[in-house]
């Protein structure tokens, strides 16, 4: 069983409102989602990221990592930050869903990236990193 994402139109919130337009997922959404360029990008429990339009709600790509998504996407220059419960940061790009870098940590990536600078600061289990955004290359590499 899926389960929605929903978006309302602000003048008609009200229990008895219908969204704008709905999207199902293979699970859980406890991802927040992030806009960028009329693109509304998120993560789901079903392993993958998704990137819908936001006029429509129709999908233009997903995703799939190796494990559920809980993280909230960042999206900056073009490139889409998010972690996974499968120890892995990815950035892909945000037009195409393709992968450009990956950087695995010891542990679930639970936590939301934040891209400042050039740098990407996440959070996993065991640690927390700052990145390279371009290039994914961390504290050890």
């Amino acid at each position: 069983m899926g389960h929605a994402l929903a978006t309302f139109r602000p003048s008609r919130l009200s229990r008895d409102s219908p969204g704008k337009w709905t999207y199902t997922t293979g699970s859980y959404v406890y991802s927040s989602p992030t806009i960028a360029s009329g693109t509304v990008y998120i993560g789901s429990y079903d392993s993958k990221v998704y990137a819908l339009k936001a006029a429509t709600g129709k999908q233009k790509w997903t995703f799939t990592t190796g494990g559920p998504v809980g993280s909230s996407p960042d999206v900056v220059g073009g490139t889409v930050y998010i972690g996974s419960f499968d120890g892995t940061v990815y950035a892909l790009d945000a037009t195409t869903g393709t992968q450009k870098w990956t950087y695995t940590t010891g542990d679930v990536v639970g936590s939301s990236p934040a891209v400042v600078g050039g740098t990407v600061y996440i959070g996993s289990y065991d640690s927390k990193v700052a990145l390279n955004a371009a290039t994914g290359t961390g504290p050890a590499d």
